[in-house]
């Protein structure tokens, strides 16, 4: 199926891993142009070297999504060298596994991270690229957010910054401002995801984890990164112009909200 993508330029906060990554290549191979962000040089040299091998337009910067001034000259530096962003897929985040279960023995620090990682990031990129929609009249903001930010469950920390971020997305989506210029704005709300270095790849260490991933998620596997990066490629396309407010969960069925 022809997306329609071709020579749409797409910003992926958090590129260079997982979920992030996968979306590059896929948007990519969509015909894509890719811009990226990263707090690391070395994934970020990585997914650059990745995606031109694989003959996709690409461009990485340097940002510390916890780090607010980093946010903001990256938003610039994007805007200066790159121009205005058709796709923004608000991919940054995490903080699900952070601190402990006993939230009075957690840090009030991880509180504020979670949030900044997830929703500050979310509304600081959605905020320096609207405009350029606006004027073009077209646009998609994607926020992969969480299951956990739709239902209860998981470090509370977490569960607050996922909800906010989808809060977030339906709240523009009701913005006539925005959405009768063809901008929508929509979320990705992955369950268990198999990625390496994360809390899932620490747990498939675990006694018995095949027994408890068949007991959590019905299809009984973990999915993959590519599950979610291609359910983001079609909400991207023009194909999904009616899909405005959306949360879309990718979970193999583990969720148990409606």
């Amino acid at each position: 199926m022809d997306l329609k993508l071709k020579g749409k330029k797409a910003f992926i906060s958090g590129g260079t891993h997982g979920i992030g990554l996968s979306i590059a290549k896929n948007l990519g191979h969509e015909g894509c142009e890719i811009i990226f962000c990263s707090r690391t040089i070395k994934r970020l040299n990585f997914t650059l070297d990745l995606l031109k091998n694989m003959n996709i337009s690409a461009y990485g910067y340097q940002c510390d999504a916890l780090i607010r001034e980093d946010v903001d000259k990256c938003i610039n530096i994007v805007k200066d060298e790159i121009g205005g962003i058709d796709i923004l897929v608000n991919n940054v985040g995490g903080g699900g596994s952070w601190g402990s279960e006993d939230i009075t023995n957690t840090d009030e620090i991880i509180w504020h991270q979670v949030y900044e990682k997830n929703v500050t990031a979310a509304i600081k990129f959605t905020n320096g690229f609207l405009p350029s929609m606006v004027e073009n009249n077209w646009g998609r903001v994607i926020t992969i957010t969480s299951t956990l930010g739709i239902e209860a469950g998981g470090r509370p920390w977490f569960n607050i910054a996922k909800t906010a971020q989808t809060a977030l997305m339906k709240n523009l989506s009701k913005n006539k401002m925005f959405v009768k210029k063809g901008i929508t704005f929509n979320c990705i709300a992955p369950g268990p995801i198999d990625i390496p270095d994360t809390g899932w790849a620490i747990k498939k260490k675990e006694p018995k984890f095949d027994e408890f991933i068949d007991t959590l998620i019905p299809m009984g596997k973990l999915g993959k990164p590519e599950d979610v990066a291609n359910i983001v490629s079609f909400i991207a396309s023009p194909l999904a112009k009616f899909i405005n407010g959306s949360s879309i969960t990718v979970d193999g069925g583990t969720s148990t909200a409606f």
